[in-house]
């Protein structure tokens, strides 16, 4: 018995920014099954592709802090749209901002103060991280924080019995340790609140809340601090671009 054999010829173009489409000169039964792959294939990739358009459009607006430049559409080659290297910072901060339990605005404009009394980002980090860690465990009554907190008057929970977010508690510490004058006791108490890295930040604290408001409207001045809605598109740009390359 002879074998029926079908030759195909297809043909692969792309237009209108990415969307693909196939062109099949002879269809057979298993032609046609390839064609609705093939197209269904285009679609998500268009999808992908629009969206991430979509971002990019609006990232090329406010993202000059991170230099993200324009360069034209969305290419499958390049995507010169955007510079992953740009979209990897805002998603590392926004990450940071997240695991810190702080506003992703706040936290840069935290570092900002923090570098500008001779505080590493990194070290402020991780003493940023010891801090909150530590409220929460003031919060139920248990860690050595506990009593630092309650030497400088400072509450972990507000009128509601709620737990009070990092930024606040930050304040009300700074504060609190600027009326310390025993140079000995602010560092021990520093110690107990923000860990081991915490001892360089009581320069910053003794500046108080309004000392370190200063610093922070300083970093919003020159312009370096990205809002929160920036970020949080970057981040999810740079979520459909790894998606994407996939």
């Amino acid at each position: 018995m002879s074998k029926v054999q079908h030759t195909y010829a297809v043909k692969l173009m792309v237009e209108d920014g990415g969307k693909v489409k196939a062109e099949l000169a002879v269809i057979g039964q298993s032609g046609q099954q390839s064609l609705t792959l093939i197209e269904k294939g285009g679609e998500n990739a268009s999808k992908g592709l629009g969206s991430l358009t979509d971002r990019a459009q609006f990232l090329s607006k406010g993202l000059k802090s991170l230099a993200v430049v324009a360069a034209g559409a969305v290419s499958i080659g390049g995507l010169a749209l955007m510079t992953k290297k740009a979209l990897d910072a805002a998603g590392a901060l926004h990450d940071s901002a997240t695991n810190l339990g702080i506003n992703v605005e706040a936290l840069q404009e935290l570092r900002f103060a923090a570098e500008q009394s001779g505080v590493a980002q990194e070290n402020f980090d991780k003493s940023l991280e010891k801090f909150t860690k530590n409220i929460g465990e003031a919060a139920q009554g248990s860690g050595a924080a506990k009593d630092a907190f309650n030497v400088l008057g400072v509450s972990v929970r507000d009128t509601q019995g709620n737990i009070r977010d990092t930024e606040s508690v930050f304040r009300d510490v700074s504060d609190a340790m600027s009326n310390i004058e025993n140079p000995t006791e602010r560092v021990r108490l520093a110690f107990e609140l923000f860990g081991k890295q915490g001892v360089a930040l009581v320069g910053m604290l003794s500046e108080g809340s309004d000392g370190i408001d200063k610093m922070r409207q300083r970093a919003r001045d020159l312009g370096i601090v990205l809002e929160a809605d920036v970020v949080r598109d970057a981040e999810a740009a740079g979520d459909e671009l790894e998606v994407l390359s996939k």
